[in-house]
């Protein structure tokens, strides 16, 4: 029963089209890699397409926490992004409730398993990854609304080239994230 995972998939937005996002893909190419790898059966999948890490009342998020209270499987996602973007929500399940209930948790791209993780990565990693994942996000939209504004209000001949370098060079003037 400890080998059996669920996987969470979940983006902030949409591609724009009724089909599913190639992130979402991703994910789950990613996820179903690594379960192979470790001999994890995947049993279920829980997918948030469109819905802000911010924010926990996403519908699927929900569906996978009733299911989790009725039976006992891991949850897999690519990265601790993805679970969610609130640092204290998110801690509040990686380090309360998960572990009261038992619940394995697994962040693939973070190389994170609660297994085998000690005090040092739940405690301190964890959360400052998760603090990480809310303050790039706000910068990025910072970044994003500031140059769109100025684009719209000084000049109306950029290319779109250009527009995409100047929020490239905002978001990376506004980070000094160092990655673990």
């Amino acid at each position: 029963m400890r080998n059996t995972a669920c996987m969470y998939l979940r983006l902030s937005r949409e591609d724009g089209d009724s089909n599913e996002s190639n992130s979402i893909s991703n994910q789950r190419q990613i996820i179903k890699s690594y379960a192979k790898e470790k001999d994890i059966e995947l049993s279920y999948e829980y997918v948030d397409d469109g819905y802000s890490g911010s924010n926990f009342e996403r519908p699927n998020f929900k569906n996978m926490i009733d299911d989790l209270n009725k039976g006992k499987f891991s949850i897999m996602v690519k990265d601790l992004s993805r679970f969610g973007r609130d640092y204290i929500e998110s801690g509040k399940y990686l380090q309360k409730i998960f572990p009261e209930k038992g619940i394995r948790f697994i962040s693939v791209n973070d190389n994170y398993d609660s297994d085998n993780a000690d005090v040092s990565d739940t405690h301190l990693i964890l959360p400052i990854r998760n603090f990480i994942n809310v303050t790039k996000s706000q910068i990025l939209t910072r970044s994003i609304s500031f140059i769109f504004g100025w684009f719209l209000n000084k000049s109306k001949t950029h290319t779109l080239y250009s527009i995409w370098k100047l929020i490239l060079i905002s978001y990376f003037r506004h980070t000094s994230i160092v990655y673990f």
